[in-house]
């Protein structure tokens, strides 16, 4: 007797969720380099061994306490005035490359709304200076050492 086992379909990401979850890796693992080099430069890191990996899992294993992603530690900074102008050139660049011939080309003007809506949330990290004032995260780095 055949008992097919039944697979479930999984549905496909559409573009923009694809965009999205990598947009969201990236920001995050820009977050961890930031607060580790703080954490360097800061000297909460007292043994010069330690490996930028032993410090991203610590990171994460106080994220994983927290229950919170990275993506989601406040308190957070927005991009400069230099660093949002440079972005949305890039932006316009990619958008004229990438969508050249495409029915998916969006105005300027629905871009820039966009693009202003992910300034003031997405296009954040995390204030690792601040963050680092909290004897909470201090102690994720002094336990390294």
């Amino acid at each position: 007797v055949n008992k097919s086992k039944k697979i479930p379909i999984k549905r496909r990401p559409t573009a923009e969720e694809e965009d999205a979850e990598a947009f969201e890796f990236l920001e995050s693992k820009l977050d961890h380099d930031l607060l580790v080099m703080t954490a360097t430069a800061q000297n909460l890191i007292k043994k010069t061994t330690v490996t930028l990996k032993s410090a991203v899992e610590a990171i994460d294993a106080k994220l994983k306490d927290l229950d919170v992603a990275m993506t989601d530690v406040q308190p957070r900074i927005s991009l400069s005035k230099e660093q949002s102008d440079w972005l949305w050139n890039r932006t316009l660049v990619s958008e004229e490359i990438l969508r050249k011939n495409s029915e998916q080309k969006k105005t300027q003007e629905s871009l820039r709304s966009e693009f202003e809506q992910a300034l003031g949330t997405t296009l954040q990290s995390v204030d690792a200076t601040k963050l680092l004032e909290s004897p909470m995260w201090q102690e994720v780095f002094h336990g390294l050492g």
